[in-house]
């Protein structure tokens, strides 16, 4: 049984704007934009 486990590196930017945070995933193409508030932070923290 192979348990290793493969790793993909991931680049990840952030456009810090006075409204939004815009965050972009590469390879994947991902792309978010969140409030840039205090309450909407959260949703960008990992998970431990």
């Amino acid at each position: 049984m192979n348990n290793s486990k493969i790793q993909i590196p991931v680049n990840i930017g952030v456009d810090v704007g006075k409204a939004n945070l815009d965050i972009a995933l590469h390879p994947s193409g991902e792309l978010y934009s969140i409030p840039n508030s205090e309450a909407a932070h959260p949703a960008i923290r990992p998970n431990p």
